[in-house]
């Protein structure tokens, strides 16, 4: 088993220290490497002594949370995270704990239920592997902890991950790694959009989720098959459950109707107006139809125009 970076610096302070007892600055040596190990391994057992106490309290403050909110609360830890996101790959030592878990029943957005699960995940990125005399070496960074969210809302969407933009991801921008921009000038400021389909990234981020994201920074989204990812940094509190819930509730509930039709027709159902986000031409366009006046084919969204082709044959 590999000892923590912490314990293996003080580890090799106290042989260093031992191996000097010989030497003519024995009596200084000895006590420098010794005042290293026990400051690196004070400065490890602290630590380590500050999780402990956060996962007590908030096992606690957890509990009430999750009753409240009708939720199930399982806050042990997990060693299999069976999810498909790429923040997930390439890290070591990875656990998570504190599952915050809601089941909410009937076709909320058009074609079922949606499963909500909250949880803290802690892990060690792999910075490198390298083959040594003695094995495999593996090169980890220090432990990180996220706020994560996981929403399965039943509804296929593109593969797009949307984050914060930050100083690294400006100067990739000017090196030629460009992200996708959007109308919204603040969201295309504040966020770095990136997908493998831009027609699809402009698709799902829609400007109810870009006015959520502005409401809710720091937060980060990504999105594969029926599955999306919701993290920041830092340990979970019980403000940042609340709004981790809020906010991951609310981007299901507005996944964009034409989204939510195409699901529909993959399964065999038929469209309806009522699932999903209709955008704010779409709206327009069926307000000025309900009103008997014009609306060009090209302002409805398909699912908009069938639903009106489909009332015409059937009159």
């Amino acid at each position: 088993m590999s000892l923590p970076t912490p314990w293996k610096v003080a580890l090799a302070a106290a042989l260093v220290a031992l191996a000097l007892r010989s030497s003519p600055f024995a009596r200084e040596a000895e006590l420098a490497a010794w005042w290293v190990a026990g400051v690196v391994a004070l400065f490890s057992s602290g630590a380590h002594a500050v999780d402990f106490v956060h996962a007590i309290r908030f096992r606690v403050l957890g509990r009430s949370l999750a009753s409240g909110a009708g939720a199930t609360w399982r806050p042990g830890r997990r060693y299999v995270l069976d999810q498909p996101f790429d923040l997930f790959k390439g890290v070591v030592g990875a656990y998570s704990r504190h599952h915050l878990s809601r089941r909410i029943e009937g076709e909320v957005v058009g074609v079922g239920p949606i499963e909500v699960e909250l949880f803290e995940y802690s892990y060690r990125p792999l910075l490198s592997v390298q083959e040594g005399f003695l094995g495999e070496r593996r090169r980890r960074g220090f432990r990180r902890h996220l706020t994560c969210a996981v929403v399965d809302t039943g509804v296929w969407m593109a593969s797009v991950r949307i984050e914060p933009e930050s100083v690294l991801e400006r100067a990739a921008q000017r090196l030629g790694f460009e992200d996708i921009d959007f109308e919204d000038a603040e969201f295309s400021r504040r966020y770095a959009v990136r997908s493998h389909s831009r027609r699809a990234a402009h698709e799902l981020v829609s400007p109810a989720w870009m006015a959520m994201l502005l409401d809710r920074p720091g937060w980060s989204v990504e999105t594969s098959g029926s599955r999306m990812l919701l993290w920041r940094r830092g340990r979970p509190t019980v403000q940042r459950y609340r709004e981790l819930l809020d906010l991951s509730i609310g981007l299901a509930l507005a996944l964009p109707r034409t989204v939510v039709n195409e699901e529909r027709s993959r399964r065999g159902m038929s469209l309806s107006m009522g699932v999903g986000a209709a955008s704010a031409t779409s709206v327009e366009a069926m307000a000025r139809l309900e009103a008997g006046r014009s609306a060009l084919p090209r302002q409805l969204e398909p699912s908009d125009f069938e639903r009106f082709r489909s009332a015409r044959e059937r009159a």
